[in-house]
């Protein structure tokens, strides 16, 4: 997504005040979940409290969870698959200065063993709401800062993070451990912790294709990086985001590979066929084609300076097999005016490339849907412009279709992954979205644009908080960028398409012949994702929806998938 969408959402101002009406019966009337309770102040009793609340809950400092704490960490994860719990620490009338947490490793009966992740929920400022959200400033919980030391003030909360990364060789069963929590006093909090792995393998690859970007512009900025930054550091984004389960773009030697077609001579693949092999083994989803042909080159340049060699790549890619991984994003969100010209273009790199698809990236309008018909193979509208007759004649037709959000959807309820002052089961209904419509992509503009420190200001873009923003600068400068509790949610809502996709094939292919009809009827009605996606406007609020149907599908996974 380009800059230039931020002058292509002013219409919404024409919207503001029937949009602000909407936000407040939303949120401020009682809503029995997201991070704003019906009581404006915290009311536990005056003495320590500490508590187990849903990853998605977003809870401030100020504010008091509405539903009940439990008193132990309880989470289901399939091998492949990751899972997290959020604990709330309240301070009572005598601050903590000094808290700290340890996790113990998880056992299971056999002796196997995991390891957990900790971390610190850090609280960032919100000074302007976003259209659609809670539409009240503050401070609001976000990054997840490695570390195991906390501090809470006086009558505040403060967010622990507990994660455990289930290792695709684990063995099935229940893992039990602790969470300690020191807040100071005489005895030490022991949170029991059981994990059960069930006997299900998210595969390596996702089912989804993704590609989340990170864009690095300011990441060498003396503000955050500078010198300290490495191409080490620049190596391991990648590894990150598949720890997230989404595809960043990486680079891959494909004008080398060329450039000996440039005299003549036959294309040299044998570095590039290591590399895409390398990603694919890793989990990589696909790979965006990188040439150097800019939207002032004319169809008949990009022929005469390409042609040959988007011939030789066309061949190769078709030859191994590898055509479902392979795409060229050749120019973003094309304004209507530019459609004509965009399509010219299209149909020249696709007169020397025939099978690797173009990518449309909506925008602002529609319009090209029809005219670009022959020239796009994915077609990539924001999640509000969800076209389901036009998406199902073009994946009959062979082509794919995506689905991207960003300040373009501002105005809209669809899930998205990135407003930080918007119910987190927002973020993890995504994934139930795109599997309900069939969705085969999901595209983000940016990961870590910081073009304000996020640390001082959470308003990426005007009127949205967030936006391009799914990671934050180290506080030293040094360390491996935090993630955000949203990236956390944006992945279970990855790890919960591939689960479903796993129970769609399962029924698909027989493998619940054995089933009682009461099972057969419950498998479609997960299926059918009524139960989180209620329309394309409308998701599931309630958070603990989510973890029972999860645990439900691993365990129907689990008994008739092996």
């Amino acid at each position: 997504m380009n800059s230039r969408v931020v002058l292509c959402n002013l219409f919404a101002a024409a919207t503001l005040a029937s949009t602000l009406v909407s936000c407040m019966s939303l949120n401020m009337g009682g809503s029995n979940f997201g991070t704003v309770p019906s009581k404006d102040e915290l009311a536990y009793a005056d003495h320590r409290t500490v508590g187990i609340v849903p990853a998605t809950l977003k809870v401030l400092r100020s504010r008091q969870p509405v539903m009940p704490m439990a008193q132990s960490i309880q989470m289901d994860a399939a091998r492949g698959e990751a899972e997290s719990a959020q604990v709330l620490v309240y301070a009572g009338k005598q601050a903590i200065s000094a808290g700290s947490m340890n996790a113990s490793v998880l056992t299971a009966s056999d002796g196997s063993t995991l390891h957990a992740e900790i971390g610190v929920v850090g609280y960032v400022p919100l000074k302007k709401p976003t259209l659609i959200g809670f539409w009240q400033p503050g401070n609001y919980p976000d990054p997840v800062i490695p570390r195991s030391s906390f501090e809470v003030e006086a009558g505040k909360n403060q967010a622990l993070w507990y994660s455990v990364w289930v290792p695709r060789d684990a063995q099935a069963g229940v893992y039990t451990g602790t969470l300690n929590i020191d807040t100071g006093d005489e005895e030490t909090i022991q949170l029991p912790v059981s994990l059960r792995v069930h006997a299900v393998t998210l595969p390596v690859q996702s089912y989804l294709k993704t590609s989340i970007v990170f864009r690095k512009e300011n990441i060498h900025s003396p503000e955050y990086y500078g010198d300290a930054w490495t191409q080490e550091m620049s190596d391991a984004l990648p590894f990150i985001g598949l720890k997230y389960r989404f595809t960043h773009r990486v680079d891959l030697p494909l004008l080398e590979a060329l450039q000996p077609v440039t005299e003549g001579k036959a294309a040299q693949w044998e570095a590039f066929d290591t590399a895409v092999q390398k990603w694919l083994d890793a989990g990589i989803t696909c790979f965006e084609l990188k040439f150097p042909i800019g939207w002032g080159m004319s169809p008949e340049q990009i022929t005469s300076e390409w042609g040959s060699r988007l011939a030789a790549l066309d061949a190769h890619i078709v030859e191994r097999g590898w055509l479902d991984f392979f795409y060229y994003y050749f120019y973003d969100e094309p304004f209507p005016r530019e459609l004509e010209e965009f399509k010219a273009k299209l149909d020249a790199i696709k007169a020397s490339s025939p099978n690797i698809p173009n990518v449309l990236t909506y925008g602002i309008t529609t319009k090209g849907e029809r005219m670009a018909v022959g020239s796009v193979g994915i077609w990539v509208p924001n999640i509000h412009q969800l076209n389901l007759k036009f998406a199902r004649e073009r994946q009959a037709a062979g082509d794919q279709y995506w689905i991207y959000t960003c300040i373009g959807n501002i105005i809209h309820t669809e899930p998205d992954n990135f407003r930080i002052d918007w119910h987190g089961t927002a973020h993890r209904a995504l994934g139930w979205w795109l599997f309900k419509y069939n969705i085969e992509g999901y595209l983000y503009w940016g990961a870590d644009l910081w073009r304000r420190n996020p640390w001082e200001t959470t308003a990426t873009f005007p009127w949205t908080n967030g936006d391009g923003m799914m990671f934050y600068p180290a506080l030293d400068g040094r360390s491996e960028i935090y993630p955000s509790t949203r990236v956390h949610m944006m992945r279970d809502a990855f790890e919960d398409f591939d689960l479903l996709t796993m129970l769609r094939m399962l029924r698909e292919t027989g493998g619940l012949s054995g089933a009682d009809p009461a099972t057969l009827a419950e498998v479609n009605r997960i299926l059918d994702g009524k139960a989180i996606i209620q329309s394309p406007e409308r998701f599931e609020r309630d958070d603990r929806v989510y973890v029972n149907l999860h645990r439900r599908i691993l365990e129907i996974l689990a008994e008739f998938g092996s």
